[in-house]
């Protein structure tokens, strides 16, 4: 199965600063998904709400990760986590024909990262 590129849409105003497991999270909701045509495919909002719930727990990392070739890989394997894994998404849901959910981003990891990642924070 080959790995679509999807970018959520979050705005930076609406961030909020929650502290979970003695670390500080920048928590973004965001537009994950919206029901459509997407990479030239129709992806219906039954689709998506069939699997909304899959989306809690996944990756968020800093652009989409690629291997040496420049083709889209998983970004849920440690060694991408380590390199540009900032966050995860949770409470995944659908609210009408858009798949929404909340970023959880790690703000020590983004220090960590810094550069465009400590940018977009």
């Amino acid at each position: 199965m080959p790995f679509e590129r999807v970018a959520a849409n979050f705005t930076t105003n609406a961030l909020t600063r929650q502290q979970h497991n003695g670390r500080e999270y920048a928590i973004a909701p965001a537009v994950l998904a919206k029901a459509g045509v997407l990479n030239n495919m129709l992806l219906p909002a039954t689709e998506l709400a069939a699997f909304a719930e899959a989306w809690n727990g996944r990756p968020v990392p800093l652009r989409h990760p690629t291997d040496g070739a420049g083709n889209f890989i998983s970004a849920n394997s440690p060694a991408v986590l380590a390199r540009q894994g900032v966050g995860q998404v949770f409470n995944a849901r659908m609210d009408g024909d858009r798949l929404l959910g909340d970023l959880w981003l790690d703000v020590a990891q983004i220090h960590q990262l810094g550069g465009q990642a400590l940018a977009a924070l």
